[in-house]
């Protein structure tokens, strides 16, 4: 989605499909206007901080996020196509969502709802809880080379953070060292190195990373500042003196980026948020900036229990040989499995 223009009627850009596919003058030409999509603030509103949504309103916001990125035309037949050739051939579809424009960067494109079949909506035609598709967000790092595949052991540095005390992260160590620990049975084999910090503290995470770490997770608190400039996210970390230290995502994205991190799990709400003016603003952004290959966070709050649930599924699945993509749909479906689909998590 690119080529934005302003204008009385809203914010006019064109989508396409790439890989040779479309040529850039066949794009679908749309209109986004906020309050047209959301209907009013409040839903906007609803949809930021309450993470129980009615299921009438995901199925609509869904349908609308569907004709904006699959609109009808030459790009929802290049879908219906792409996606009957993959299930001829037992494979899934990767759907790559290359959003440029700012004020677009801020809608919950995981929630694109396409009916497979006509009746009533499902919750499986969400794509995020198909097992036969994936939606992943690729950002345009022009000059930026991919990093290789790993091979050898894994290094994973952990981080836990909850400086209030209000979270029960136990349970999200719980879950990676279970993962780890079914991997290295199944493999009879030590395939991770797992280091957790010693303390929440900046010093104890520059500790842990020392010179090379394949993976971090981090779980706790997350924030995005709108008074810096362009809005600015961070993690929440711990002075000695017990007081909140806010992490800000420039000096994380040089600490990860030096230790050759390839994979940034950030387990905290708003750790995914944007300002929707800025094209690089937010802490998943600015690591991937910085040359991270795969960042996941969150756009939205999460709630305790769904982060736990999420954590569980996500690394049993990667750590068993599954792409990260993979992974994450699983994860979101085991959420989905425990949780009605009026939670928006």
């Amino acid at each position: 989605m690119t080529n934005p223009a302003q204008t009385a009627a809203g914010l006019s850009f064109e989508v396409w499909v790439g890989a040779d596919l479309m040529r850039q003058d066949q794009a679908a030409k749309l209109t986004y206007q906020e309050s047209e999509f959301w209907g009013d603030a409040g839903l906007l509103r609803d949809f930021d901080d309450d993470p129980e949504i009615d299921r009438e309103v995901l199925f609509t916001v869904g349908g609308r996020l569907a004709d904006m990125a699959i609109p009808e035309g030459r790009v929802r037949e290049l879908f219906r196509e792409r996606r009957d050739r993959a299930n001829a051939a037992g494979h899934g579809l990767r759907i790559r969502l290359m959003v440029e424009i700012p004020a677009l960067q801020l809608l919950p494109w995981e929630f694109i709802h396409v009916r497979q079949q006509a009746g009533n909506r499902v919750a499986e035609d969400f794509l995020a809880l198909n097992p036969d598709y994936s939606i992943v967000r690729s950002e345009i790092l022009r000059g930026k080379v991919p990093k290789g595949p790993h091979s050898g052991v894994v290094r994973f540095v952990g981080m836990l953070s909850d400086p209030a005390k209000t979270l029960d992260l136990h349970k999200d160590k719980d879950a990676i060292e279970s993962a780890i620990l079914s991997l290295r049975e199944e493999a009879k084999a030590d395939l991770v190195d797992l280091i957790w910090t010693e303390t929440n503290s900046r010093s104890a995470l520059g500790k842990a990373l020392g010179r090379q770490a394949e993976v971090f997770h981090y779980s706790g608190h997350g924030a995005f500042d709108t008074s810096v400039n362009g809005g600015e996210g961070q993690l929440i970390l711990q002075h000695k003196d017990g007081k909140p230290d806010r992490y800000p995502e420039s000096i994380l994205a040089t600490d990860l980026g030096a230790a050759d991190v390839r994979l940034a799990v950030l387990g905290a709400c708003k750790t995914a948020r944007r300002d929707g003016y800025e094209a690089w603003s937010g802490l998943a952004l600015r690591l991937i900036r910085q040359g991270i290959p795969a960042v996941i966070g969150n756009q939205f709050k999460i709630r305790k229990s769904s982060a736990k649930t999420f954590n569980t599924h996500f690394y049993l699945h990667l750590l068993s040989g599954t792409t990260v993509d993979e992974a994450i749909t699983l994860a979101r479906i085991a959420v989905r499995r425990e949780k009605s689909i009026e939670w928006r998590d």
